[in-house]
């Protein structure tokens, strides 16, 4: 006779309520699309509460977005959770309130499935994890983009109209304030445009720029303390400044947003169409100042520029090195040997030329890693102690997007963990992972380890956690710098 062994129930076992949020998007402002919107988010939470199988944590929203993918920030927050095993469900309306980008779209799907995430989509009463769900989905999906297009069409054809009779299009601009369509100077803003073209006419590039706007504590309009080059020129090719208006700059197709580079659509120049904050004489001056330096700008762009922009900073020359492949020195003509280097150019005979060969940079770094190993590892292993017990579980959207703040410094504190607890010589690209800013002076060098997107060369906040010396030799002589290392999370 066999023997039969009981296995007994759990006691007071109760099953594991899946985490859902819900997932709304509109994609213009008008009243019509308030009410929709409004009522999406309302039937989603209702429809998730009722569901006793479901923890309700939240509404991601998405409002006046594109149906790109790229720009819904409420949606890369939620896919991003989602990707950190924070949420389990994602429940929408419609395929065409997901996504009407069908590519983009089933690649997301197919992401989310293949890490257990559920996407349901009320309207057309499917869920991801289907079996039929491929088949259906790209026949529906197909269906709502070609419905997405002539919507795009709708509203497309709507803008040319208010585009040829000369209507401002614009939202907001810096140095101005827009109501009701009209342009209002704001001074506050209009100093600093005209500083910005001041600087550029006399000579001084996009990073000088940054460098003295930083310098002076001008923040951007978001309040950012450092202004990024594509702001920068931005402001020097914008016409609107001068007082005229190009509308056509952009244009729709596939439902993506285009710039009209080539002129493949109509524009319209509007001539004097509100105040100017710079005369057109300084504008037209700053578009061939561009033209010319652009002249000048290599095309063969090498890769390597990525590894130290923005990376090591000169308190000197006030600006960040820049990277080149230079000629040996003493030689001249078809030199096929090249040295990869980081350098500031001379300002004046008091700010001469200042450079490093790249691997030099990368010695001291490799050397650094050394030294700090010892003091750096209990560090970051205590903070990951801290970071792992605060996590706890989530009752709602705000804390579950305040926990991908910690989730990410988890990440990047593992990361840094992982390159400590190794013997080897790093490459730039793994240094920079640990290492956010190389500062140089006269005769010293500060170098920030950050988990932060910090992207400050000042040291507030930051403790000192190592103190060394560095010697390397430089045109036949050994050159020294003292080193100080600077730590926050």
């Amino acid at each position: 006779m066999n023997n039969i062994n009981i296995i007994k129930a759990i006691p007071n076992y109760t099953e594991v309520k899946k985490r859902a949020v819900g997932y709304a998007r509109v994609s213009t402002d008008t009243l019509l699309q308030d009410t929709s919107y409004n009522l999406q988010i309302e039937e989603l939470e209702k429809d998730i509460k009722s569901n006793a199988n479901y923890r309700f944590l939240g509404i991601f929203e998405d409002k006046a977005s594109s149906s790109s993918i790229i720009k819904r920030e409420e949606f890369k927050t939620m896919i991003e959770l989602a990707r950190q095993n924070e949420i389990d469900v994602i429940v929408t309306k419609s395929i065409s309130r997901f996504g009407r980008n069908l590519i983009e779209t089933i690649t997301i799907i197919r992401e989310l499935r293949n890490i257990g995430v559920e996407v349901i989509f009320q309207k057309e009463n499917i869920s991801s994890l289907d079996d039929s769900f491929d088949f259906l989905f790209s026949v529906l999906a197909s269906h709502a983009e070609e419905e997405s297009n002539n919507i795009s069409d709708n509203n497309r054809w709507s803008v040319n109209k208010r585009k040829q009779k000369g209507e401002n299009l614009t939202n907001q601009i810096y140095g101005y304030k827009i109501i009701n369509k009209e342009f209002h100077i704001l001074e506050d803003e209009a100093i600093v445009v005209r500083k910005i073209y001041e600087l550029y006419l006399s000579g001084s590039s996009y990073n000088d720029i940054i460098n003295y706007l930083y310098s002076k504590g001008i923040k951007t309009r978001k309040g950012n303390d450092i202004w990024s080059k594509a702001t920068i020129e931005g402001i020097l090719q914008n016409e609107k400044f001068c007082g005229d208006m190009i509308l056509g700059k952009y244009y729709v197709k596939k439902g993506v947003k285009t710039a009209n580079k080539r002129g493949l659509a109509d524009m319209y120049l509007v001539e004097n169409n509100h105040p100017a904050i710079i005369s057109k004489e300084t504008f037209v001056k700053a578009q061939e100042l561009r033209k010319s330096r652009h002249k000048h700008v290599s095309k063969n762009t090498n890769k390597k520029l990525s590894q130290y922009v923005k990376f090591v900073y000169s308190t000197i020359h006030q600006s960040y090195f820049r990277y080149a492949l230079e000629k040996p020195k003493g030689q001249s003509g078809n030199v096929t040997s090249q040295i990869p280097t980081i350098y500031c150019p001379g300002k004046n005979s008091n700010i001469k030329r200042l450079s490093f060969q790249t691997k030099v940079i990368v010695s001291l770094l490799n050397q650094v890693l050394f030294e700090v190993r010892s003091e750096l590892l209990p560090l970051i292993l205590d903070n990951l102690k801290l970071l792992n017990n605060k996590i706890e579980i989530t009752k709602n959207k705000e804390s579950l997007v305040s926990r991908l703040d910690d989730l990410n410094r988890i990440k990047c504190l593992s990361e840094i963990r992982k390159l400590l607890s190794s013997n080897i010589n790093y490459e730039i690209n793994d240094l920079r992972k640990i290492f956010s800013k190389v500062i140089v002076d006269k005769d010293s060098i500060d170098i920030k380890i950050s988990i932060s997107d910090d992207d400050n060369i000042d040291l507030n906040g930051y403790n000192l956690i190592h103190r060394t010396e560095y010697t390397f030799l430089k045109f036949y002589k050994h050159v020294s710098y003292s080193i100080r290392v600077h730590f926050k999370l």
